[in-house]
């Protein structure tokens, strides 16, 4: 709903949401879950240097997503959360 609201859900393949799954975030297996969630037929080939997580936590979303070698995007501006966008 966040992307959606700001125009960014176009760029977005998929959207995964620790909760759901009952993992929280840093855990690893989410991070591989989401690995593999990604379409091989629509990005055949996809190395892990091509995937970016982007979060608003330093620790949860960031920290966690590079540990198992994934690329990071901290959205923090002003030390607000990604719903603080949509106010």
């Amino acid at each position: 709903m966040v992307l959606e609201k700001l125009g960014l859900d176009d760029v977005v393949d998929f959207q995964l949401y620790s909760d759901e799954f009952r993992m929280s975030k840093p855990n690893p297996s989410f991070f591989r879950l989401m690995l593999d969630n990604i379409d091989p037929k629509k990005h055949p080939g996809i190395k892990l240097h091509e995937v970016i997580h982007v979060g608003d936590n330093p620790v949860a979303d960031i920290a966690g997503a590079q540990a198992v070698g994934i690329k990071s995007l901290l959205i923090n501006s002003n030390n607000l959360s990604i719903s603080h966008l949509l106010l």
